[in-house]
């Protein structure tokens, strides 16, 4: 029995059909009853003496609406809103075993509400949205595990079930997914060797966890194929503990990008990052072929890349040095003006991307004459002697394979942010990282199989092209190719001496026809144009297998591939390294101040992320260690476990907090006097960005091999211990089943960084990597600056206008209504009011209040006068222009200096060019909007463009309309 017929005296066998009957009823009554009180049969035969059938379940039951059934009182404080369903709602249903205990008898009901009943309501109830439907909610959280779109997921979800399904119901039921413990180190190591086949080396200090290092066999097979360049990289914020991941990568012989180690740093310090690249030379014994690494502009990182690949240059990504130019040549660090940064960072440019060295000394002498000492002097201390690492000259691209940034892992890390989350925990890296790893390993083997399978339908334009098409890969070949074609376009007439294409390289024929100095031989290792242009001039096949290296064959592609190699099964190795301090004298001041800023720049970064009342809290426990440090006063740490008020034993509401006590004793003597005598003699300048150092020396402490680690150590002095080259013992391969009982005992033990709270949403960038203004599609923040005379206020247009026609200092009296202007108050002379009060969109008639009725008459008939008098001419040619341009320009100076000033220049079309040549923007898409007239002699356009003698910001408003251009 179901529906409205549900009445006192209906019967149900079982508590299931109770169950059906009064959510039947619910649903046609559009109310929702919930179990407010029941008694099961078990419970009930232990005082009622009667038969009770088992079947029922339920001895006594009561159901009330979800408006009703208890007596509701708020404990809130009221810090939150909060809502309650709770409205007193006296409906319920009361059901109880019948007398012969065979059935479930409803005795009692009470079917009025004190609210509305209607459909919607009832459909936006959470238990009516529950998806209790058979497959819903899993297809819900598979979907949603799959990273779809929340609002296409909800679509779905109601197609299938009819019911309305809320956004917060889908972030619910994602809820399910997270795992019960994140940044499990034991959990993340079965993660690493059972599912991904991966080995894992991690970097411990005492108990806390400093690093891991990823490699399979996969990885090191393509570092020990192509080992000749080596591209290093960080990227942040993929992960809730704060720690970088280090990505390093080489260019296989297809061009493709193949990943060989992957590495997570706690801290960027000199042992940690030492660490991790001796760990790779251990790994990858193919490390001392590599010839080129490419990296940032990061002193510490390159001055470790120097010492561990001592055989390699290792080169600053282009990308880097300009986004490094951009940052530390800035007026407020330099105190230089805006027009002496730009032209320095135009020249900078320019020899960044020289590709000849008599181009760049060329532009580093001009930039040596024209640039202020600052940025000379920071030139010549921090670029002049490095300048082979990061102009694109012959030393920079040689073997670099046309690799001038790290684009190459920039791709790779943005394919990384699509799959992986921002700020997830281990578990959830290691996941996504090798689904994304898989995805492209696939597609590089895909892209190699098909090199095999199919050939392509254009058929070669020459034997010898020919021959190239069958020896190379396809990347290759494709760079070959274009270079045949491009040394056809132009042969060498000269039998004894050729000029190359650029008139710049000259070269005798025998070196020719087997080497060239341009950038792409350079480069690639590839035969180029001006190769095939000497062999074509002596009558020599285009085709030789030793004008290319062996990597870029197809041979050895299909040796070395992934997908043409057999796929055993290789036994993993995985190890726990220890780092321990090492002995060492006292520090200098400088020393120490080194190893406390990490510190110290980390404490900063936790305060700057609470807001409010805590990062004021926090902000005066660091004043007041500031303050005690300064008097030279004792801090200790102290932790106090503190009780609620409302609940002093109850556990749940014990908080434990960290104080700051100062203590009681003082030092006798002063901070100053207090210093290390030992640091007098040296004493140096605190750098403003210090490199990170800790003092710390990784030593291995692992199981095996330890007696051949305490012979290398036993008669070492202290100074050799800090000269001693890291040792480790690996640990015997672990069982299928996961990691040895010995790496979870020690992997328990180690302290995860504790997760970041994300706040806030992170702010796009104004301007591109050498500092140029970024285009935007959409209105900007600066777009306000921009603003046409139409779109102001009223107010603001009648101030522009009578600020054309009266004094400066009469405008607010005006405006206020405390005074009218007469004709003794109003401009009569032509030649000093703007051209811009002539403009059509300009109706004076608005301004017709503030005059009386002399004034307003003076004001009209200079107006006429001021029409029928006024000659546009050409700044630069001077011929006379037919229309005038009415465009006002408008000072708004915010820079230093009070002489800024601002005039209008009207030129034709014609004479736009030699005046850009003066230092107006080039692009158009920097500059406002142009507004035309014909120019009378030339039929040339009328252009109005805005100059200013210093670095001001400047507010543009035209009376017809200003506009950044599309």
């Amino acid at each position: 029995m179901a529906g409205s017929k549900m009445k006192v005296g209906d019967k149900f066998p079982t508590f299931r059909e109770l169950e059906a009957a009064v959510k039947g009823y619910s649903e046609e009554k559009f109310v929702q009853f919930y179990k407010r009180d029941c008694r099961t049969v078990t419970a009930a035969k232990t005082k009622v003496k009667r038969f009770l059938n088992e079947r029922l379940g339920m001895y006594q039951v009561v159901y009330c609406c979800i408006k009703g059934g208890k007596s509701f009182k708020s404990r809130s404080k009221g810090e939150r809103d909060t809502s309650t369903f709770q409205a007193g709602c006296p409906a319920f249903v009361k059901c109880r075993a019948s007398d012969d205990g065979n059935f479930l008898e409803v005795i009692e009901m009470n079917e009025d509400h004190n609210h509305e009943l209607s459909k919607l309501l009832y459909s936006h109830l959470p238990q009516t949205r529950a998806l209790r439907e058979p497959g819903a909610k899993e297809e819900a959280t598979q979907l949603l595990a799959l990273h779809a779109n929340k609002k296409l997921v909800k679509k779905r979800i109601e197609e299938k079930t009819g019911k309305l399904v809320l956004l917060k119901d889908l972030s619910n039921a994602a809820s399910s997914l997270r795992p019960q413990t994140r940044n499990d180190l034991i959990k993340t190591a079965a993660l690493l060797q059972n599912e991904h086949g991966t080995d894992y080396h991690i970097l411990a200090d005492g108990e806390n966890f400093q690093g891991i290092l990823l490699s399979n066999e996969s990885m090191r097979s393509n570092m020990d194929a192509y080992p000749e360049f080596l591209g290093i990289d960080a990227t942040y914020k993929l992960l809730e503990i704060r720690t970088p991941v280090y990505v390093m990568h080489v260019e296989d012989s297809n061009g493709d990008t193949e990943t060989v180690c992957v590495a997570i740093l706690v801290n960027e310090s000199a042992p940690t990052i030492k660490w991790m690249l001796e760990k790779f030379k251990e790994l990858h014994p193919s490390w001392p072929k590599v010839k080129c690494v490419m990296a940032d502009k990061d002193l510490l990182e390159r001055d470790l890349l120097k010492e561990s690949f001592p055989q390699s240059k290792v080169l600053i990504c282009v990308f880097h040095t300009l986004k490094t130019f951009r940052r530390e040549i800035a007026c407020n660090k330099m105190n230089i003006t805006a027009e002496e940064r730009d032209q320095a960072l135009a020249l900078l440019q320019k020899m960044v991307l020289s590709r000849s060295s008599e181009k760049f000394e060329e532009l580093q002498l001009e930039f040596d004459n024209n640039v202020c000492q600052e940025i000379r002097s920071y030139y010549d201390k921090n670029w002049r002697p490095i300048k082979d690492e990061w102009y694109t000259g012959p030393k920079f691209m040689s073997e670099n394979f046309n690799n001038t940034t790290n684009n190459r892992i920039e791709s790779l890390n943005a394919k990384l942010k699509s799959v992986i989350k921002k700020n997830s925990s281990l578990e959830e890296f290691v996941c996504s990282l090798f689904t994304v790893l898989n995805a492209l390993s696939d597609e590089r083997d895909h892209r190699a199989l098909t090199s095999i399978s199919k050939r392509p339908c254009k058929a070669p334009s020459s034997p010898e092209e020919a021959m190239y098409q069958e020896s190379l890969t396809p990347y290759a070949f494709k760079l070959v190719r274009e270079q045949i074609y491009l040394s056809a376009k132009r042969v060498p007439s000269d039998q004894k001496q050729m000029c190359s294409h650029s008139r710049r390289r000259l070269a005798t024929r025998q070196q020719q026809k087997t080497n060239c100095n341009c950038s792409f031989w350079n480069a690639m290792r590839l035969p180029c144009r001006h190769v095939f242009a000497v062999r074509r001039t002596l009558n020599i096949s285009l085709f030789d297998d030793k004008l290319f290296l062996k990597r870029w064959s197809k041979a050895y592609y299909y040796c070395h591939q992934r997908a043409f190699l057999s796929q055993e099964k290789c036994t993993t190795e995985h190890s726990i390294s220890e780092q321990a301090a090492k002995p060492r004298r006292p520090m200098s001041q400088h020393e120490k101040y080194r190893e406390v800023f990490p510190t110290c720049k980390y404490i900063a970064q936790l305060a700057a992320e609470e807001t409010g009342e805590r990062y004021q809290g926090r902000l005066k426990v660091l004043l007041a260690l500031s303050e005690a440090w300064e008097q030279g006063r004792e801090i200790e740490i102290v932790e106090v476990l503190r009780h609620e008020a409302s609940s002093p034993s109850s556990p749940e509401q014990v908080r434990r907090q960290l104080e700051l006590t100062v203590s009681v004793e003082e030092n006798a003597e002063s901070p100053k006097a207090a210093s290390d005598q030992n640091n007098s003699h040296d004493q140096p300048d605190l750098p403003q960005a210090p490199l990170s150092h800790t003092g710390a020396e990784p030593l291995h402490t692992t199981p095996e091999k330890e007696q051949r680690a305490h012979n290398a150590g036993a008669c070492e002095t202290p100074d050799e211990v800090r000269k001693a080259q890291p040792r480790e013992n690996t640990l015997a391969p672990a069982s299928s089943a996961g990691p040895s009982d010995y790496m979870r005992e020690r992997l328990g033990k180690l302290k995860v960084p504790a997760k970041v709270k994300s706040r806030g949403r992170p702010k796009g960038a104004e301007k591109t990597v050498i500092g140029l203004p970024r285009r935007r599609q959409g209105p900007h923040k600066s777009a306000a600056t921009l603003q046409p005379f139409r779109d102001l206020p009223p107010q603001e247009k009648e101030l522009r206008i009578l600020s054309c026609l009266v004094p400066q200092g009469l405008l607010s009296e005006v405006q206020q209504g405390k005074l009218l202007l007469g004709e003794d108050q109003v401009e009569t002379i032509p030649s000093r009011i703007p051209e811009t009060i002539l403009d059509e969109e300009v109706h004076l008639d608005c301004v017709q209040k503030y005059f009386t009725e002399d004034g307003w008459t003076a004001v009209l008939a200079t107006v006429k006068v001021k029409k029928q008098t006024i000659k546009w001419k050409c700044n630069e040619c001077r011929d006379l222009l037919e229309e005038d341009p009415s465009v006002i320009w408008s000072g708004n100076i915010t820079s230093s200096c009070p002489t800024a000033f601002f005039m209008n220049l009207y030129l034709a079309w014609d004479c736009c060019s030699s005046y850009n040549s003066i230092g107006f923007p080039r692009s158009p898409k920097a500059v406002p909007r142009i507004f035309g007239r014909q120019c009378a002699s030339k039929n040339a356009t009328l252009m109005a463009r805005q100059a200013n003698s210093k670095a001001a910001t400047f507010h543009a408003t035209s009376i017809r309309e200003v506009a950044m251009l599309e």
